[in-house]
C-alpha cells in the first residue's frame, strides 16, 4: 500500500474535460512529436515515462507550452508534471 496516500492524490489531475481546446492542442502536440514515436495513444491519464521524453524533449515541450499558451510556469511544478493531465493542469494554473 502507499504509505503517502495524501501526497499521491494531490498529484493526480483534476477533471480535465478532453474537450477543452487547451487538452487538446497539448495532447495533440504530444501525440504528434512523441506519442507516436513511442507508440502511445496520448490522453491526461498518460505517463510521462510512457513517452521516453528525456530532458531535452521535456524542455522543449515545456516551451512550447509556454509560448503557445502565454504562460510562465516555475521549473518546480513542471519537475512535479509525471503525467500529460499534470502537464495541462500546470498550463491552465490548475496545479499549484
Amino acid at each position: 500500500s502507499d504509505p503517502h496516500p495524501r501526497r499521491r492524490a494531490f498529484l493526480l489531475p483534476v477533471e480535465i474535460p478532453l474537450n477543452d481546446p487547451i487538452t487538446t492542442a497539448i495532447c495533440e502536440h504530444i501525440q504528434r512529436f512523441y506519442g507516436d514515436a513511442a507508440g502511445v495513444t496520448v490522453t491526461p491519464a498518460t505517463s510521462i515515462d510512457e513517452l521516453n521524453i528525456d530532458s531535452l524533449d521535456r524542455t522543449e515541450l515545456v516551451i512550447h507550452v509556454e509560448r503557445e499558451f502565454g504562460v510562465t510556469i516555475p521549473d518546480s511544478t513542471w519537475d512535479r508534471c509525471t503525467t500529460v493531465g499534470l502537464m495541462i493542469d500546470a498550463a491552465t494554473g490548475r496545479l499549484p
